[in-house]
């Protein structure tokens, strides 16, 4: 990365047009029905988010939904040209973050086949033999 990387918690100003087209450039909007309209409302009913920009161009999101007993992890997704670049590193541990301190538990279906980058946030496999589903424990105390 040549400039700092700005991470935007629940970002007012995110353009729904640019998050769509985030979506496509990962492989999510093959069949076209993402649109940027269904985006903003997304959006609208997202417990969380944080988009990361490089030089004002969006390159990374991350989302959550849920409430205060449990919130699920529903979007991890960064622009191809900038995968292994550390922004979804950046977007989970923001993520994450905030929501320690919103929900008890939060779940995730991995689908990238790769569950070693959720466990490195502290992620467990619900059944050790798929790795998909898996779980965090928060330790939200009040």
């Amino acid at each position: 990365m040549t400039t700092p990387l700005h991470l935007v918690l629940n970002d007012p100003q995110v353009s729904a047009v640019a998050l769509t087209a985030l979506c496509t450039a990962v492989g999510w909007n093959v069949d076209g029905r993402r649109s940027p309209e269904q985006t903003a409302r997304m959006l609208s009913r997202t417990l969380a988010f944080v988009c990361a920009y490089q030089e004002g161009r969006l390159v990374g999101f991350g989302r959550a939904s849920g409430d205060v007993y449990g919130a699920q992890l529903l979007d991890l997704i960064t622009r191809p040209d900038w995968q292994r670049q550390g922004v979804g590193t950046a977007v989970m541990g923001a993520l994450l973050t905030h929501l320690r301190g919103e929900a008890l538990g939060l779940s995730l279906i991995d689908g990238t086949g790769r569950p070693g980058f959720y466990e490195r946030f502290g992620f467990r496999a619900a059944n050790p033999e798929t790795n998909r589903l898996m779980y965090l424990q928060s330790g939200h105390e009040k």
